[in-house]
């Protein structure tokens, strides 16, 4: 069985400044979970030795912006970090899967000003799906989704809502998980912090798209820290099964 654990990145329909809103997925077998345990906490270790690995989690935006615990290092600390967890998730037993949503596209041909995030949220849930039960089928297994919950409770609304999109996804296919999404918080699943950080890295390399330049030293500052984050992006290439726009 396949384990599939999913976040988002980018923003909603309200930001135009961003082209788009992505959901993220990284998975793995489930015979490979203790592995990946063991090597998700030998990488924090590496990171921050004077920690214990439960201590924090792996949130791409806060390495590069180095906020929190990152405040003391430099960006190129940040993006030999950065580099590190790229090559973890290299390993051919991550399978990476990313839909993104072109927030114009949508907004000026196929909605209204009557939509909002949620309805976002769940047409590219809705296709991640697809992508993901694709792969099941061509892989003839089953699978199991976890989710990072949006509040506090797993009654929540939040939560609530996810479910139904995901029932309403179920009842027009012939679905290969197992169960309904298992919604957990991602300082508990270290599957959900990878995933986190691979749904940045897209944010960053398709919202932010770098201009080319022969030469990096003529970029402007910014256009170079883009730069750096887009070769760990290319780690990933060959782990990546799917990365589609949408619509």
């Amino acid at each position: 069985m396949l384990l599939f654990y999913v976040d988002e990145s980018g923003t909603g329909l309200s930001d135009k400044k961003l082209d788009y809103f992505i959901l993220a997925s990284v998975a793995v077998h489930i015979d490979f979970c203790p592995e990946m345990y063991r090597n998700v906490s030998s990488l924090k270790r590496d990171i921050f030795p004077y920690l214990k690995p439960e201590d924090w989690e792996i949130r791409g935006r806060n390495i590069r912006q180095g906020d929190d615990a990152f405040k003391k290092r430099s960006w190129m600390e940040r993006v030999s970090i950065f580099e590190n967890i790229a090559a973890t998730l290299s390993s051919p037993s991550f399978h990476l899967f990313a839909v993104l949503a072109n927030k114009k596209q949508f907004s000026s041909e196929f909605i209204g000003s009557e939509w909002t995030d949620q309805d976002l949220y769940r047409v590219t849930f809705s296709k991640l799906l697809d992508e993901l039960n694709s792969f099941l089928v061509s892989q003839e297994t089953r699978g199991m989704l976890f989710l990072d919950s949006r509040a506090s409770q797993h009654s929540s609304i939040q939560d609530r809502r996810l479910i139904d999109a995901y029932s309403e996804w179920a009842s027009r296919s012939e679905s290969r998980f197992v169960e309904l999404p298992i919604f957990g918080f991602s300082s508990f699943y270290p599957g959900l912090q990878l995933a986190d950080f691979f749904g940045y890295l897209t944010n960053c390399v398709s919202n932010e798209k770098v201009k080319e330049k022969i030469d990096k030293t003529l970029m402007l500052p910014d256009e170079a820290r883009k730069h750096d984050l887009q070769k760990a992006f290319d780690r990933l290439r060959e782990r990546i099964v799917t990365f589609v726009e949408i619509p």
